[in-house]
């Protein structure tokens, strides 16, 4: 990685917009979440940005075992919002140049070049350390879009909802025995129960998840009105609810799932973002979610025809992304409306 002695430069390429990235590096409220080597902290309260030509960048490392700090202060020396920051430390006389080209669809390189390092800074240890910060970076970034993606799945289903005529509530759904209305209570069950009502709701259906969420929806979808329900899922678009023992990419996967329970048979047209989409597919095919929906695979590639995604080897099942999300997680679909050998093992497991 050393271009000349004294000298460092590294190129990650992270799965994030150009702009986010960038204002990731000049935005304290995000700094804190990944600057510094994995083991390190970063207090929000002790950074300083200041993104223009002769603005001050400071921070304060802690390490998170002893509570030893390590102190850093910079001049910005160059600021080119979402292209290009230079940085300059007096204490060590480093100066940092980071470029971010726009690579498309949402990924961003991201080359960092280091000149006049101090020899500690060329060690194995202090470059480990720091591709560590990067990989913080990258973490970061994927957990916020994730974030980003499940508030607008959320607040756009509440359109949908909010313009259904009152009848369309009563309207059956692809969940067995649910209308719209007990759809969307469910979907909005985190949101309004606390976890001590969760807890005594369990204990209420002897730990049986399955019957406590059907009376609980079913209740739900008594007491609430249509314009409560879709209020309560608006407002609770940033909510972070993730199922108990749940991956991350869960609550996104659960709100596209029952979005499209309600919004096909509904006929109203709605399409899924393919990149939301697909990162549903990617997590009901991983193993523990496909054990969970009882479907067994093996022998099987499901190939979306809509989007460049695909999983499994063996014979194929074609057809569109959000029916695939829907046939792995157990909805009944109208004969033909996937293709290939072994749809009717898929639509029958």
């Amino acid at each position: 990685m050393a271009d000349a002695p004294g000298e460092l430069t590294i190129t990650r390429i992270f799965d994030a917009p150009r702009e986010l990235v960038f204002r990731c590096l000049i935005t304290p409220e995000h700094l804190t979440r990944f600057w510094g080597p994995a083991g390190v902290s970063a207090p929000v309260e002790h950074i300083t940005v200041d993104p223009r030509p002769g603005g001050v960048f400071e921070t304060l490392m802690v390490n998170d075992a002893d509570g030893s700090t390590y102190p850093t202060s910079a001049v910005f020396l160059e600021v080119a919002e979402p292209e290009r920051l230079v940085w300059h430390e007096k204490h060590s006389g480093l100066t940092t140049t980071t470029t971010l080209a726009d690579l498309g669809g949402s990924r961003t390189e991201v080359t960092i070049n280091q000149a006049n390092m101090p020899p500690e800074y060329l060690s194995p240890e202090a470059q480990a350390g720091f591709l560590t910060s990067l990989d913080k970076l990258a973490s970061y970034l994927r957990a916020r879009i994730l974030r980003q993606h499940i508030a607008a799945e959320r607040l756009e289903l509440a359109a949908v909802l909010a313009g259904l005529p009152g009848e369309s509530w009563d309207t059956p759904t692809l969940c067995a025995g649910w209308r719209v209305r007990e759809v969307v209570a469910h979907m909005t069950m985190p949101f309004r129960y606390s976890p001590d009502r969760y807890a005594a709701e369990m204990t209420r259906s002897g730990g049986d998840f399955t019957a406590m969420s059907d009376r609980c929806a079913k209740e739900g979808a008594e007491s609430l009105s249509a314009a409560e329900l879709t209020t309560v899922l608006r407002s609770n678009a940033d909510n972070p609810w993730v199922p108990p023992g749940g991956e991350p990419a869960a609550p996104l996967t659960h709100d596209i799932i029952h979005g499209l329970d309600f919004t096909v048979p509904l006929g109203v047209g709605r399409q899924v973002p393919g990149e939301r989409l697909a990162l549903a597919l990617d997590a009901v095919t991983a193993p523990v979610a496909l054990q969970h929906f009882g479907v067994d695979l093996t022998g099987i590639e499901l190939a979306a025809d809509d989007l460049d995604w695909s999983c499994g080897s063996g014979e194929r099942i074609t057809g569109p992304a959000q029916l695939l999300l829907l046939a792995i997680a157990g909805r009944q679909l109208p004969p033909g409306t996937l293709r290939g050998a072994p749809v009717a093992r898929l639509l029958t497991d």
